[in-house]
């Protein structure tokens, strides 16, 4: 896998990209939809193994994402896939450098909250009102911290959160 710059990536799109090359973004759809680079195809995180066989039949395949952990992860799972390292082009930066380089961007309806600050707002509702609960009512609510912590626990170990894969079927992060 090869890694660049958002600098070093203008500089490639100054040049029209040929058609056996693309650029994917690996963001959720509501995140794609606030913005996003010029050209870019949007292909979740969660499906990227699913379009493996697509991916492969490409020369070369430039990842970008919010703050480059899901690229490079992308990237990453496609070589364990068996795809050629030289083809996966990880971008590196945060998606912010992509206006400060100059690149072209399309920008849509502005999100209130992306999906991951969703996450994180029933995570730390459900955390407040388990200890609320549990002070005002019963010791058991407890528990609503508690599977919260788990869930957030198995989400970073096994790289997969539930509850933003429930969230980005929700009508409103579409």
């Amino acid at each position: 896998m090869d890694e660049i710059s958002f600098k070093e990536f203008k500089e490639i799109l100054k040049k029209e990209l040929p058609k056996n090359q693309k650029i994917i973004d690996v963001r959720g759809p509501g995140e794609f939809q606030a913005a996003h680079i010029e050209g870019a195809e949007n292909l979740p995180f969660k499906d990227v193994r699913s379009h493996k066989d697509h991916l492969n039949k490409l020369d070369k395949i430039y990842f970008y994402c919010t703050a480059g952990v899901r690229c490079k992860q992308a990237c990453e799972l496609l070589e364990e896939e068996g795809i050629d390292p030289s083809k996966l082009v990880h971008v590196q930066g945060h998606s912010k450098d992509w206006e400060n380089a100059g690149l072209p961007v399309i920008k849509g309806a502005k999100m209130p909250f992306s999906i991951q600050r969703q996450v994180y707002l029933i995570a730390g509702s459900l955390i407040i009102l388990g200890f609320i609960l549990a002070f005002a009512w019963n010791k058991w609510f407890l528990l609503f911290p508690f599977f919260v912590g788990a869930g957030m626990l198995y989400a970073a170990i096994r790289g997969v959160c539930y509850t933003e894969i429930f969230l980005s079927k929700m009508p409103w992060n579409r």
